[in-house]
């Protein structure tokens, strides 16, 4: 026995297989060449869109590691100062 609830999983996996094989229901021929063309620009428009998109994303990621890593350089350089101005405990009287 395998895990989870069903049994047939295989069985199911491959009914769902042959049914997504067959072959999909035409439209008229003048109606599908109508519908290829905004198919094709919508296609273009979400990878443009994508594309951006990642573009951003990938710039404020660089951004932000600068920022971060300039934020964590000012905290290391405020601490060494502190630490220089502290005085030790080993030096009391």
């Amino acid at each position: 026995m395998r895990a989870g609830r069903r049994w047939n999983i295989e069985a199911d996996a491959e009914r769902l297989q042959q049914l997504f094989r067959r072959e999909a229901p035409h439209q008229v021929p003048l109606v599908e060449e109508a519908m290829r063309e905004p198919a094709a620009q919508a296609v273009d428009a979400v990878k443009s869109t994508a594309q951006e998109a990642a573009e951003t994303t990938t710039d404020q990621a660089r951004s932000a590691g600068r920022e971060t890593a300039q934020g964590l350089r000012q905290v290391g350089q405020d601490a060494a100062e502190e630490v220089r101005h502290t005085p030790s405990t080993t030096d009391s009287p």
